[in-house]
Order: structure tokens, then sequence, then C-alpha cells
């Protein structure tokens, strides 16, 4: 393929042959699909197919039929009979694992008996809600913005691959099992689903404890998210985080948190930790404050920063989620031993 080629002209050619409209993706390095929406997206799959010197591009095509008056998948939800619904996802039915299907918008509009059976839900219970009902408590506030990061970016950990989730059940018990999660369009109407099919957890393990649940769900995340433990001591520091500040997961896990906060925040953080840990009196957990957080390279970042606190069993530990404050630069010279940086986002 020439490396003159342009999107446009390779999209046309590709829908001129296939005599469709088509999503396309790409695989990246990392093996993840990358939607391709428009030129510079193009660009940086040539890019990395020349940094990689890979002589060919995997694309990934499907079908995607526009709709003249395109509606939210709620509204689908509300126009269309049980009956109509059924008929739609009929093929689902006949498949022996438990299958779950559902809207970019994360509404339930399929559910087979298999799934019925293994969480206790009936197919009313579900249909028209949001998937939510079957997410633990504490991974529930992240998945809405999973499927946002998935449908602007096109990258997901988890379509395409599979892997151990924790699912709630109808009584309130949770359930390990194995979640395997496809695209679907309908071809009359190119509207965009997303079927979930459940399997019993490739490990049978221990329960999963919340904190790996939690530190899972930040990995997805792409804000900057910190777990910190009672002890202060850092227990999960997500892709974000390592990009925002500089530091690599070794550099700081297991490490006191104080090792991201300039002085005096940094000597006496600890003692606010065990304060709030005797008092429960806290200025920042579940409010939120500007802080500044301290680089790798011993510059420091202008952050809003917000604190929530959550229990696993006896244990108790800290999540925290970092976003950059932009601030004016001004003329005056910053003091020599330390720099602010005020400009753009690191990632």
């Amino acid at each position: 393929m020439k490396a003159t080629t342009t999107f446009k002209s390779l999209k046309r050619q590709l829908e001129d042959q296939f005599e469709c409209k088509l999503r396309i993706k790409y695989a990246d390095s990392d093996g993840d699909q990358v939607t391709i929406k428009r030129e510079h997206d193009w660009q940086d799959c040539m890019k990395e197919s020349e940094q990689t010197s890979r002589k060919r591009i995997k694309l990934y095509c499907y079908q995607r039929e526009t709709s003249p008056s395109p509606k939210s998948s709620s509204s689908l939800m509300e126009e269309t009979s049980p009956q109509a619904r059924a008929e739609m996802f009929s093929m689902f039915e006949s498949i022996l694992d438990p299958v779950l299907i559902i809207s970019e918008a994360g509404v339930v509009q399929f559910v087979n008996k298999k799934l019925e059976n293994v969480l206790g839900y009936a197919q009313i219970d579900l249909l028209g809600n949001s998937v939510n009902l079957i997410i633990p408590e504490d991974v529930r506030p992240y998945h809405d913005t999973f499927l946002r990061n998935y449908l602007k970016s096109g990258v997901s950990r988890i379509i395409g691959k599979g892997r151990d989730v924790i699912a709630m059940r109808k009584d309130g018990s949770i359930m390990p099992l194995h979640l395997e999660v496809t695209e679907y369009a309908l071809s009359n109407s190119g509207r965009l689903y997303f079927v979930g099919i459940f399997k019993e957890a490739s490990s049978r393990p221990q329960e999963k404890t919340l904190i790996q649940q939690e530190r899972e769900v930040l990995d997805t995340l792409v804000v900057p998210a910190i777990i910190m433990d009672a002890k202060g001591l850092i227990n999960g520091f997500n892709k974000a985080a390592q990009d925002f500040l500089g530091f690599s997961l070794v550099d700081v896990i297991g490490k006191n948190v104080n090792i991201l906060m300039p002085s005096p925040h940094k000597e006496n953080h600890d003692a606010y930790l065990q304060a709030y840990l005797e008092t429960g009196h806290s200025k920042i957990i579940g409010i939120g404050r500007k802080v500044l957080a301290q680089h790798s390279d011993g510059s420091l970042v202008p952050t809003f920063l917000t604190v929530s606190e959550k229990r696993d069993k006896d244990k108790r530990f800290f999540t925290a989620i970092l976003q950059e404050v932009q601030v004016a630069v001004h003329s005056a010279a910053p003091t020599p031993t330390t720099s602010v940086k005020a400009t753009g986002h690191r990632h």
C-alpha cells in the first residue's frame, strides 16, 4: 500500500468493493483494535507501521449502514415491543452460555434464559434498564466511562479478547465469570450493540478482593488514578498516572505516597493520614481541592485532587483521581529550585 494513500480514498475503495458503509479499524502494536475515523488516525496507523517495520497493515472492516433518523438506544426500547426485540436478537437464544446485549448507551436490549438462571434476574428486571444493575457497586461508576472511551477511541481491553469479571446477582451476592464481548451491528439500521457472553471463570479463584477489582478498573481509565492503603503506601498507579507524573509503576508501588508531594506536605502527610484515621475529619476526602503534585523531574504540577475512601472487609484504602489544572504563566521568573508546568497534558 502506498504511503501517499489517503484514508478518504482508501475508505471509498473498500466501500465500493464491499458495496456497503464500513467502520474501519487497525491493530496497534499492543494488539488493540483502533478505529480510524479521520485522516490523522490513518496517519498514526501509517507511522506505527513504519516504526515497527511492518510491510503490511492489517485492517478490520465492519459493516455499518447509516440510519436516516438516528435515535438513542433507550428510545429504541420504547418504540419496539418485547416480541420485536426478541426477534431482533433471536439467534442468541440458542447459545448455550448466558448472553446479555446492551446498546451504545449501556441499556440492556436482550437477555437469554441462561443468564436468568445464573444471575437470578428475570428478563423483565433487566430489559430497558442500565447494565449497571449487574455490575458491583464499586465498579459501577466507571462502566459508563469505559463505554464512552471505547466509542470515542475504538480502543478496548475487553472487546474481542475477554477477561474475568465480577457480576452482581439479584440477591446481592457476587459471582466470578469470564466475559467475552463482541460488537454487533443491525444491518437494517446501522445501530451498534455489544454482545456479552458469560462463561465460568477461567480460574476458580479465590474471590477477588475489592482492592484488586479497583486496581483493574483504574487501569482502564484515561485519567491519572492512584490507590493508597491506610499506611499511605501506593497499591495502584495506572498508566495515565505514570504518564502524568513521570514515574513508572516500579518506581512507586509499595512506596509512601508522599514521594508524589512537595514539602512541607511530604513530611506532614503521614500525620495528616493518621489524624484522619483517628478522628474521621478530613479537608479533602469527598470534597476535592487544588494541590501541587511532584513530577519525577522535580517540577510541580498544579492538580485538582479528589479522594474517596473504601473498605475491603477490615481494610481501608483510598482512591485518588488527578486532573491537571491549567494556570496562567506570569512574566516573573520561577524560583531557582521549583518550576511549575503550566502547559498541556502529558499524554
